[in-house]
């Protein structure tokens, strides 16, 4: 049953549903399921960075100035994760004991987001078997490496002048 209702609930979340008809509660899983989904295979460094991207992207002008880390990865396109992953459709009672544990760390830093300060500007990422978006560098922003870790490069946005 839970695995059911875990199931409606993403695909529900997943379709944009009414940001306004979803509880704290949920939309704190949401964000922390894209962590999971995106990072659970790497480092507690490669998630916290995830997390650091979530935040750099809330009130940015390049990604359409959102008021919280729920309605940054809710955006459309916004994590490749979402809905094209076998992290995502996952359901929580089928984790094992190790993603059970990473799960709980993505949570934490789910709930951590609104308080992390913005000193970072990271707010790209891509994997290292893949090269950097060209579109990430365009006429209204550039984009600057800031961290390399052993699965992802992480890039800072420029406004161009």
């Amino acid at each position: 049953m839970i695995r059911v209702l875990m199931m409606v609930l993403i695909s529900f979340i997943s379709a944009g549903f009414s940001e306004s008809r979803l509880t704290e509660g949920e939309k704190l899983q949401f964000v922390a399921r894209v962590i999971f989904s995106e990072a659970a295979g790497t480092s507690q460094v490669d998630r916290l960075l995830v997390a650091k991207v979530i935040k750099g992207r809330i009130g940015h002008p390049g990604f359409g100035k959102h008021e919280n880390a729920y309605q940054v990865v809710n955006a459309p396109g916004a994590f490749s994760c979402i809905n094209s992953n076998s992290l995502w459709d996952k359901p929580i009672e089928d984790f094992n004991k190790k993603e059970l544990h990473i799960w709980q760390e993505c949570l934490s830093l789910a709930r951590y987001i609104p308080a992390m300060r913005k000193s970072s500007e990271v707010v790209y990422y891509h994997d290292h078997r893949i090269e950097k978006p060209k579109s990430w560098d365009n006429r209204w922003w550039w984009s600057h490496l800031v961290i390399k870790t052993e699965h992802f490069s992480f890039y800072g946005a420029k406004p161009r002048k």
